[in-house]
């Protein structure tokens, strides 16, 4: 059996790809987790992750004593099986990001293009890492299905922020050439 570790957080497949959401206690990860369950998505694990490598995969699963289960803070423990069908949650899943939850800081800069890509080791293995900020009138569980997305679409080899590049130089080139003319 490889090496097992308890991570601090909440993993959901999120449109087939694992997400593991960190940040501090009352952050929100288990609100946004269900969320993101209540519109088709999957809850592996609530509050405490069981990760382990296979080959270059790292493979969350929940704690048997746990699984099915996320608290609410303000009503309590939820019973998602009960709530949302047993289609609403599955007992493991590749990580294939972290997003990290924080609370907005007018005083820090924020990721605005996409270009520094971050990582967090996870036994070894380096999984793509995003800081999300949050505050009031954000839509959390939008943004982090959005961001599972582009993770799908970056592994394909489909990155925004160079096409965007692209698609500039190639106006700037044409508004040059139409200027000589």
């Amino acid at each position: 059996m490889s090496e097992q570790i308890s991570i601090y957080g909440t993993l959901v497949s999120v449109q087939g790809e694992g997400v593991l959401m960190t940040g501090e206690a009352g952050i929100g990860k288990s609100e946004i987790a269900l969320s993101l369950v209540k519109f088709g998505n999957k809850l592996i694990a609530d509050d405490n992750v069981l990760a382990h490598r296979t080959d270059d995969i790292i493979i969350g699963t929940c704690p048997s004593t746990t699984y099915g289960f996320a608290e609410l803070r303000g009503v309590g423990i939820i019973d998602v099986h009960e709530i949302f069908g047993q289609s609403a949650i599955i007992k493991h899943s590749h990580i294939d990001l972290i997003i990290h939850i924080e609370n907005w800081d007018d005083n820090k800069v924020y990721e605005r293009f996409g270009d520094k890509e971050e990582f967090q080791e996870i036994l070894g293995v380096q999984i793509p890492c995003y800081n999300m900020p949050i505050r009031p009138g954000r839509n959390a569980s939008t943004i982090i299905e959005i961001i599972a997305l582009h993770n799908r679409a970056k592994k394909s080899g489909a990155y925004a922020h160079k096409k965007l590049s692209k698609n500039i130089e190639e106006f700037m080139l044409e508004n040059e050439r139409n200027q000589k003319n």
